[in-house]
């Protein structure tokens, strides 16, 4: 049976409150998105509950999947392969994305960590549940579990792509326009060919563990 983004994640929310109840228009681009299966949400984590971290999760078109094909080179194909989702996730900088100062750079190290952290439990969550799953590394854009394959995942373009989000070019590098958080915004990705309720269960064991481990 399948589940609808809005029982979904009512029902995620109830375990894992967001720090805010953001406005739907201060999350979405410009234009709507015709992937999404779980509007773009803001969670919070216990390893950095002092930050909103938002998700959303997608339907991966197919023209995409053939692109993915090259990063991954393990995942599913054919024409009986599961569907493969995606979730985009944006942390909030305090720094601008480009900068390099000592600060910027700690910042950036943080956001990394607490993206990785939670994406590896996650990933992990599930193949202990028989599917496939990875993330990127947001360095480098390359599977962080699985094959790698001749090509990296561009962050920025997922984000664009999927939500519709603007960029913006500074000195010949894209930058991402997050509607709420401009340019200030750190992303991650996951992948996976789990169903949304898989998922949407995975995520809540782990905060409910995290806060769990966080009350000991």
């Amino acid at each position: 049976m399948s589940i609808s983004s809005k029982s979904a994640s009512s029902a995620h929310l109830q375990t894992a409150p967001p720090i805010r109840q953001w406005e739907h228009s201060e999350l979405v681009g410009k234009r709507p998105s015709t992937t999404a299966l779980i509007d773009p949400t803001i969670i919070q984590l216990p390893q950095n509950p002092a930050l909103p971290l938002q998700y959303s999760i997608h339907a991966c078109p197919r023209s995409f999947r053939r692109t993915l094909q090259l990063i991954f080179p393990s995942l599913p194909s054919g024409p009986d392969a599961p569907t493969l989702h995606i979730l985009p996730t944006f942390q909030p900088t305090s720094c601008p994305i480009l900068s390099w100062t000592p600060e910027a750079a700690a910042e950036k190290d943080h956001l990394l960590l607490t993206f990785t952290t939670w994406a590896n439990r996650l990933t992990l969550a599930l193949h202990a549940e028989g599917h496939w799953a990875d993330l990127t590394d947001p360095a480098s854009g390359l599977p962080v579990h699985t094959q790698q394959g001749p090509s990296f995942y561009p962050d920025v373009e997922g984000a664009e792509r999927l939500l519709r989000y603007a960029t913006v070019d500074i000195g010949g590098c894209r930058l991402l326009e997050h509607p709420k958080w401009g340019s200030r915004v750190y992303p991650g990705t996951l992948f996976t060919t789990a169903p949304i309720r898989a998922v949407l269960s995975c995520m809540t064991e782990l905060e409910v563990e995290g806060a769990q481990n966080e009350s000991v």
